[in-house]
């Protein structure tokens, strides 16, 4: 909900995800996406005591839970929320706003009473203005500077921090380099895995350099990791990443080396070789 843009890219989803095509189980999630919605999916859908998974870990199954819909109105009402600050605006490129096409092979449906059906575009559903419902708590969330601003902040560079706040224009780069890789899959068991990313010199002392004398003419590099090619077939199941855990350690006595979680709902899909996405996984 911090975030502040609708549309990232692979590296940074943002709110909403990156550019796609039309796309269902896999390629790379937005955090709303990822974060409750696949992750309430998991959790609510797992197994209790090792014993088969709920309806809701199961994309083609889970609207047989009630609490389906409870969730999907949470997921609405969230993006309802985000849309209460006025700093976020939703998408205007003409294939998110007029898509998928009421004529192409793909549409979004909507099952009316008396057996009727509407096909809508997402630009007649962005904003709850344009329908006839609401919900009971719609908070304007709380001024978040702006991630730069606290970037900046808790990098020590406070003066330049102060500057941004009042204004000063920034000049920001899109270029991405990969600064370090792990150098082969990585299977994954209950009891989880480790692994290690070696990474390159000379990229690491230029990132380094610049996280060392950051300011709103030379801002800091961002570090993002990057987990790809995610294959398996328990759909509940969450994957925690923490960096530089000491050995033997319990992760939970560590939150403050966890970088995040990641739900894999529609993991099984995702998987499939005979698959629209040729099994590439999430």
């Amino acid at each position: 909900m911090t975030s502040d843009k609708y549309t990232g890219d692979d590296t940074n989803p943002e709110f909403g995800g990156p550019v796609t095509g039309f796309l269902h189980f896999g390629g790379t999630s937005g955090l709303l996406e990822n974060n409750p919605h696949n992750l309430v999916h998991g959790a609510v859908g797992g197994s209790l005591q090792n014993g088969p998974d709920g309806l809701m870990s199961n994309p083609s199954l889970a609207a047989l839970d009630p609490i389906f819909y409870l969730h999907h109105a949470n997921i609405d009402r969230m993006w309802a929320v985000w849309n209460q600050n006025s700093a976020n605006t939703n998408p205007t490129d003409p294939n998110w706003m007029n898509g998928p096409t009421a004529t192409g092979d793909r549409k979004f449906v909507m099952p009316m009473p008396g057996g009727v059906s509407w096909v809508y575009t997402s630009q007649q559903v962005s904003r709850l203005s344009q329908l006839n419902y609401t919900y009971d708590s719609l908070p304007t969330p709380a001024a978040v500077p702006a991630l730069l601003i606290q970037r900046l902040t808790r990098l020590g560079a406070t003066a330049a921090a102060k500057r941004v706040k009042e204004g000063a224009a920034v000049t920001t780069g899109r270029n991405v380099e990969l600064v370090g890789a792990n150098q082969q899959a990585l299977p994954i068991k209950s009891s989880g895995a480790s692994t290690t990313v070696k990474l390159d010199p000379v990229v690491r002392r230029r990132v380094s350099a610049s996280l060392a004398a950051p300011s709103e003419t030379a801002p800091p590099d961002r570090v993002f990791l990057n987990l790809e090619n995610v294959r398996g077939t328990h759909d509940a199941a969450a994957l925690s990443v923490y960096i530089n855990l000491p050995k033997g350690a319990k992760p939970g006595d560590h939150p403050e080396l966890l970088a995040g979680s990641v739900g894999l709902f529609g993991l099984s899909r995702a998987s499939l070789k005979d698959g629209k996405h040729g099994g590439q996984g999430l």
